[in-house]
C-alpha cells in the first residue's frame, strides 16, 4: 500500500517537479536529475511523513532547492574556457546574446543566498505572487518582498555590464 501512495504521488505531481525544476536551469536533462533526486529524497523518508503534508507546496520548493543546488554544483564544475565575450548587438547574434544572458542569470540566481533565490525564482520566473510565494516559504509577506528586494539589488550589481 506504501508503493502505491508513493506512485500516486508520483504520477500526480511530476510534471510540477519538472517544470519548476526546468524554469530554474533551462535544461531538461538537468531538470530530469533534480526530478530524479527530489523524488529519491522523499522515497527515502517516506514513512516520516504524514497526512497532512501539502504536497504541491513542499515539491514546488523541493525542486526548486535541488535545482538552485545543482546549479551551484554545475557552476562549480563549469570551465572558464566555457564563458564567452559579450556577442555583438547585431540581430543574427540575438540568440547567442538570449543564451548568454538566461547563463549569466542562471549562475548568478545560484549564488544568492536560498531563500533569495527561492523567491526569485518564483516571483520572476513563475509568476506567483507574493502571497503564493509566502503560503509556500511559510513566511510573512513582507519576508518575502524583502528577499526579492535583495535579490533583485545583487543581480542589478551583477547584471551591471549589461545595463
Amino acid at each position: 500500500m506504501q508503493d502505491k501512495g508513493f506512485t500516486k504521488l508520483v504520477d500526480d505531481h511530476s510534471r510540477l517537479v519538472l517544470n519548476a525544476a526546468y524554469r530554474v536551469l533551462g535544461s531538461r536533462t538537468s531538470a530530469e536529475d533534480v526530478h530524479q533526486d527530489v523524488f529519491t529524497a522523499i522515497w527515502q523518508r517516506w514513512e516520516s511523513f504524514n497526512g497532512d503534508t501539502s504536497w504541491p507546496a513542499y515539491l514546488y520548493r523541493c525542486a526548486v532547492r535541488k535545482a538552485i543546488d545543482h546549479a551551484k554544483a554545475s557552476r562549480k564544475t563549469r570551465s572558464i574556457d566555457a564563458i564567452s565575450e559579450p556577442a555583438a548587438t547585431g540581430s543574427a547574434d540575438s540568440a547567442a546574446i538570449t543564451t548568454e544572458m538566461k547563463d549569466k542569470l542562471a549562475a548568478c540566481i545560484s549564488k544568492l543566498p536560498d531563500r533569495q533565490a527561492e523567491v526569485f525564482v518564483m516571483y520572476r520566473i513563475e509568476g506567483k505572487s507574493y502571497n503564493q510565494i509566502a503560503e509556500v516559504l511559510q513566511c510573512k509577506l513582507q519576508t518575502a518582498r524583502v528577499h526579492m528586494h535583495r535579490a533583485l539589488t545583487q543581480l542589478a550589481k551583477d547584471f551591471k555590464e549589461y545595463l
